[in-house]
């Protein structure tokens, strides 16, 4: 009997240790008073509550030799509040073709106001910041500049982007590269898919990309490396994209889907690619390159980038001088 009696109370204290656990950050979890956090195994525990409310308090360093930190689908919120993770992730050997490597797993919720570093080595889905956007989920004034190294699906920002998400206001300064496990690496500056959303739906919207895409394998884009179909807007790329198939590399898509609608409005290179490497189904292209005037390329200083977006002049010169397009910071 007393025996049992002490494993009964093991159980209860071991349960209330784990309550205690997951609740150890300040704040309540909600929109006005957001989880607080502020260490590594802050930052992990997030999984514990996928729905709650977070902030970041501190700059973090974080690992894994598994995959995503955040494991499971995140239907929360997470402001970085200008903060920088430095992320290693090293599962490049351990996962297998459906894996998810990134700082978050599956996001559809919303993760803004963030700065990653480090590198990412992965297989599918792999990113620096969200491996599977889903669900309309939404990325909003986020950086990467992290390396991200994976098989396919793999982006600065997001792996792959599905089901009407969004990502608004986002940088990438990482360079991407893979070799593809079948026939299309799908990998972009930004996402390296877009999959299942509907003809007229925002997916990219003021996005822009500096880093380097090389692919072994079709579909290399600088903003998006396979496009279903949708709206990109106002969008960006500076960065040299090579594929080992370079009917597949384009300096804004590498390929777009044969049954889809596709629309690009407002959108410049400075790169020498053709702007869509293979051009499958309805493609509308409007205001590119030196036809282009008016079109508003919002930078988001103010509004949540921290890095060095607002301080390339190179690229304000050619936006303003050779497209006339109108450069805004936020306040």
């Amino acid at each position: 009997m007393k025996n049992k009696l002490l494993f009964l109370l093991f159980i209860v204290v071991f349960t209330l240790s784990l309550c205690l656990s997951a609740n150890a950050m300040s704040g309540s979890g909600t929109e006005a008073d957001p989880y607080v956090v502020e260490t590594a195994e802050d930052f992990v525990s997030i999984q514990k509550n996928l729905s709650a409310h977070y902030k970041l308090a501190n700059d973090l360093t974080l690992s894994s030799t598994t995959g995503a930190i955040v494991e499971g689908k995140f239907t929360g919120v997470f402001d970085g509040n200008l903060k920088i993770v430095t992320l290693t992730i090293d599962a490049s050997t351990t996962q297998g073709t459906d894996s998810l490597d990134a700082l978050f797993g599956i996001v559809s919720g919303t993760v803004k106001n963030l700065t990653v570093k480090g590198s990412v080595r992965g297989s599918n889905k792999t990113a620096g910041i969200v491996a599977k956007l889903c669900e309309n989920g939404r990325i909003e004034n986020c950086v990467n500049y992290a390396t991200v190294y994976g098989r396919k699906n793999v982006g600065g920002i997001a792996g792959v982007l599905f089901d009407n998400a969004q990502i608004v206001n986002c940088v990438n300064y990482g360079s991407i590269s893979g070799k593809s496990i079948s026939k299309g690496v799908d990998m972009g500056g930004i996402v390296g898919c877009v999959w299942y959303t509907s003809a007229s739906h925002l997916c990219i919207i003021s996005c822009c990309n500096f880093g380097e895409v090389s692919g072994e394998g079709d579909n290399c884009g600088g903003i998006c490396g396979f496009f279903y179909a949708g709206v990109i807007e106002n969008c960006v790329n500076t960065a040299e994209v090579t594929s080992t198939n370079p009917s597949y590399e384009g300096s804004i898509f590498g390929c777009t889907d044969t049954y889809g609608n596709h629309t690009v409005n407002g959108y410049f290179s400075t790169t020498d690619d053709e702007f869509i490497g293979t051009k499958h189904g309805s493609v509308k292209m409007n205001g590119y390159a030196l036809e282009s005037t008016g079109v508003s390329i919002y930078l988001g200083q103010g509004s949540g980038i921290r890095g060095e977006f607002h301080l390339n002049e190179e690229l304000v010169n050619v936006l303003i001088k050779k497209c006339g397009m109108k450069v805004e910071y936020g306040t």
